[in-house]
């Protein structure tokens, strides 16, 4: 899943996500989540999801667009693909800031680069 850290945003900006898994037969699937609960594509909330077989159909990718994000949008999505041989999921954080905010969050980001301190920033 791409990308696959949190991602901070704005209100009214759009987040484009990607999955890729190997094909494996005609019934696998691959879903999209937040919090949990399945996402589908629905345009009056700025959700597009599209799904695509890839060259010589050895893969599957799922593309969800967040359109126009609001602040419900924050929260935990993912993309699980499920197969008769089993289900993986990759999930990544979103934040939603406010359009008016004038400061990012404190944050801590650990990853195989370090661990990484952010202190509350100014945005101007």
């Amino acid at each position: 899943m791409t990308p696959s850290h949190r991602q901070v945003v704005f209100e009214g900006d759009s987040l484009p996500f990607q999955c890729m898994a190997s094909y494996i037969d005609q019934d696998m699937q691959v879903l999209w989540y937040q919090d949990g609960r399945i996402v589908e594509t629905d345009e009056s909330q700025g959700i597009f999801v599209e799904k695509n077989m890839i060259h010589n159909c050895s893969l599957i990718a799922s593309a969800l667009t967040i359109s126009n994000i609001q602040a419900g949008s924050t929260g935990n999505w993912g993309c699980h693909v499920q197969t008769k041989r089993g289900n993986n999921t990759r999930t990544v954080d979103i934040v939603v800031l406010e359009s008016s905010a004038q400061y990012c969050p404190p944050e801590r980001v650990v990853n195989n680069k370090g661990d990484f301190s952010f202190g509350e920033i100014e945005l101007k």
